[in-house]
């Protein structure tokens, strides 16, 4: 059942930077979120389920997915993983609505929310939560904004940071939806980093590059590596960015296969198939096919 919400109107209609990115109906989802989330603002986002909760606004399920994925990338929802599940938090949702005594959470709260059961002498519980900075993902950890009178009562949300905890190292799940906000990014600064992706798999699979595995997936650790480049030297780039990006992917690929080798204490593989001489060759003769015509010297 949904929350009744007190909703700062004042302030949330005026923040152009959220106006900007969901327009009218991408505004009414987000103030429903925040109806549908727990009261720490976690929430278990099935799509089609959510749609239906819209009422006579008539959202289809797919356009509650692409707004939630422009909340993800603009750090407004950080999505995790629990129990096999994934579930959302938002993370701006006590900016704009301040509690008292908030529930017992319903669903997995994420590593990062510290949650300690409360009792009145009634019996009656509530629950006090703590949000730790340090442990949230790294791309999220300046996108969180302390509650409106966060530390006046201690029955409401604080954000706070130990002093002198140290990070935990990322797992693989919290890696991916690194990898998925930083793909989004890229997306959404106007370069169609999937069509890319999906270009390589399919030449990779026609030339049977195997350095990436036999589903010739291109590793996270590479995309992670050339998005932040691309985000971090776009407005520098002269010309067409494709070039760009498939040179900075030739770089990235070829030194991730070097460390590799040097971690597994491998030879580079021969493809049977082809004349060439390994499979960093092979990385470069489809790389090249892929750049658009009349570009040279790219990689």
């Amino acid at each position: 059942m949904a929350r009744k919400r007190l909703i700062d109107t004042e302030e949330l209609y005026f923040d152009t930077e959220i106006v900007k990115l969901l327009g009218d109906r991408g505004l009414h989802l987000y103030i429903r979120l925040w109806g549908l989330a727990e009261d720490w603002g976690g929430y278990e986002p099935k799509y089609s389920d959510i749609a239906f909760k819209m009422g006579a606004l008539e959202f289809k399920t797919e356009e509650v997915e692409t707004f939630i994925n422009k909340l993800i990338g603009d750090k407004k929802i950080i999505p995790y993983q629990k129990e096999g599940k994934t579930f959302h938090w938002l993370v701006n949702l006590l900016k704009h609505q301040p509690l008292d005594n908030p529930s017992l959470p319903k669903i997995p709260i994420p590593k990062w929310i510290d949650c300690k059961e409360q009792e009145y002498k009634s019996g009656k519980k509530y629950a006090k939560y703590i949000v730790i900075k340090s442990r949230l993902p790294v791309a999220y950890r300046s996108a969180t904004s302390s509650p409106r009178n966060g530390n006046s009562n201690g029955n409401r949300v604080v954000t706070i940071a130990k002093a002198g905890e140290k990070l935990p190292v990322s797992d693989k799940p919290a890696e991916n939806l690194v990898l998925k906000t930083l793909l989004k990014q890229v997306y959404k600064s106007k370069f169609n980093i999937y069509q890319l992706i999906n270009k390589f798999k399919k030449e990779a699979k026609r030339k049977r590059l195997l350095m990436f595995g036999e589903n010739y997936e291109i590793p996270a650790e590479i995309l992670i590596e050339v998005s932040q480049s691309y985000l971090k030297n776009k407005v520098n780039i002269k010309g067409e960015h494709f070039p760009w990006v498939i040179s900075a992917m030739s770089k990235a690929s070829s030194a991730w296969w070097v460390r590799k080798q040097d971690l597994e204490h491998l030879k580079i593989k021969i493809n049977t198939g082809t004349s060439r001489g390994g499979e960093i060759e092979n990385l470069q003769d489809i790389l090249k096919k892929m750049l658009p015509e009349g570009v040279v010297n790219a990689l």
